[in-house]
């Protein structure tokens, strides 16, 4: 019996459709990537925004070969007036002895009263879980002017009171999409939760610590409560007579809530949580999720 060979077809060359007689020629040095577009708007765009580490000396020394808008000399001198934070005022003056010339302008924009640039430093330190001491560290290595206790306070006390807002608005949102998902019969919606607790300062010493409750079907923050165990300004208040605090003052007297071992703070801020969540956002946890060292859900279970 012959061996059969196997005939592989010629592949013929494509020639265009063949209900179309015209073929487009098509540019592949047309054809950019997204990224790249962005790069080239990005390197040809003439519009500067945002801040920048500037040497004073160099910004100095450009003012120093411009000409007077009015007597047309080359004479104008920048000098500082005040310092505020990284905010600084500064002027600039003809030394012309027959030109009068001064224009003043500040370094950072403000809003309602405060630079943007020290809400911005302030801000930037507290995400990474820095106070302080780490703004005054990082001036110095910068060569910034540092910032007073002043400057750091009156835009930390701002920003929290802004969070503090934001966060209660988020929570309540979160708490309203769970309601959502799930139909009851009456106001109050059955859900599950996760409950965790964090600390300051790692293992049991802390003074501070947040318990927080999770939704187990949308993964977003239901409720936090905070933990304090010391407040150096409630301890200062304590010799204080009632009948010399004002209001604002005896409200500060609050902050430290929670008497205990820090270890303790997790099933303490875990059973106020799942107290109030029917009056503050009509839920009705069922469902515990914790890890495996948590003492929250013994807690939560025998009361």
């Amino acid at each position: 019996m012959g061996r059969f060979t196997k005939i592989r077809s010629r592949k013929r060359k494509f020639c265009g459709n063949q209900y179309s007689s015209s073929m487009s020629n098509v540019n592949t040095s047309a054809v950019v990537s997204a990224e790249d577009k962005e790069n080239k708007q990005r390197h040809t765009s003439n519009k500067l925004t945002g801040n920048r580490i500037l040497d004073i000396e160099i910004l100095m020394n450009v003012f120093s070969i411009l000409f007077c808008p009015v007597c047309s000399q080359a004479n104008l001198f920048l000098f500082g007036d005040s310092v505020f934070g990284l905010c600084s005022n500064l002027t600039l003056k003809c030394n012309s002895s027959n030109c009068d010339f001064v224009k003043g302008f500040s370094t950072s924009k403000k809003y309602n009263k405060l630079s943007e640039i020290n809400i911005r430093i302030v801000y930037g330190l507290r995400l990474i879980g820095r106070g302080f001491s780490a703004a005054e560290k990082l001036c110095s290595t910068l060569k910034l002017p540092s910032l007073s206790k002043m400057a750091y306070r009156s835009p930390e006390k701002r920003i929290l009171l802004s969070v503090t807002e934001v966060a209660k608005k988020t929570m309540a949102t979160a708490a309203q999409e769970v309601k959502y998902l799930k139909t009851s019969k009456g106001n109050v919606t059955r859900r599950g939760v996760s409950v965790d607790g964090t600390w300051q300062r790692p293992g049991y010493n802390s003074l501070n610590g947040c318990v927080s409750v999770l939704s187990i079907d949308t993964g977003k923050i239901l409720d936090v409560e905070i933990m304090s165990q010391y407040c150096r300004t409630c301890k200062k208040l304590q010799g204080v007579p009632k009948h010399m605090k004002s209001s604002k003052l005896r409200s500060m007297d609050n902050c430290s809530n929670h008497k205990g071992s820090s270890a303790n703070m997790e099933s303490v801020g875990a059973y106020r949580i799942f107290e109030r969540s029917q009056s503050s956002h009509q839920l009705l946890y069922t469902d515990y999720c914790g890890d495996g060292d948590s003492k929250a859900y013994e807690t939560l279970k025998n009361e």
